[in-house]
């Protein structure tokens, strides 16, 4: 008996639920970095699937088996385009999320990443907010801006 291909959803109607996606995510990875935490190192990834605010996710891990994971499945991938399946949406708890969004993707080893085929129909880059307008948002957040550096002389 062959496997059901699984529903793809997009980034703006996930929700946390408890357990793991039964639908699969279809992104482009825009961006990738490690930071440390006091003596904990995380690995980050930021997903986009569409030109708006919403369509922006976090992909993170924190153990070292899953940085090692999400270095290796996701941030080596930046620019293409892939499917993430079995992933589990939390909540932000205390970690930055993207612009006004409250939930992440939490990657672990049972986190299935595959690359797919490029449409050219998801953004390359991330949606970015008008300078004055950072200092309307309420929470602390991750954002995108595009800034000019002008050296004098």
């Amino acid at each position: 008996m062959a496997c059901k291909e699984k529903f793809t959803v997009e980034i703006q109607k996930l929700a946390v639920k408890g357990g793991r996606l039964k639908e699969k995510l279809v992104v482009r990875v825009v961006l990738g970095y490690k930071e440390v935490l006091r003596t904990k190192e995380k690995a980050v990834a930021v997903v986009v699937d569409n030109d708006n605010f919403q369509s922006v996710l976090l992909v993170e891990a924190w153990s070292v088996v899953d940085t090692a994971a999400l270095s290796k499945e996701v941030i080596s991938r930046v620019g293409k385009v892939i499917s993430i399946e079995n992933a589990k949406v939390a909540s932000k708890g205390k970690s930055l999320t993207w612009h006004t969004r409250s939930l992440k993707v939490s990657f672990d080893v049972h986190t299935v990443v595959k690359e797919v085929e490029d449409s050219g129909k998801l953004p390359k880059v991330l949606p970015t907010i008008a300078l004055g307008d950072i200092s309307m948002l309420t929470n602390t957040c991750l954002v995108s801006v595009i800034a000019a550096i002008h050296k004098a002389g």
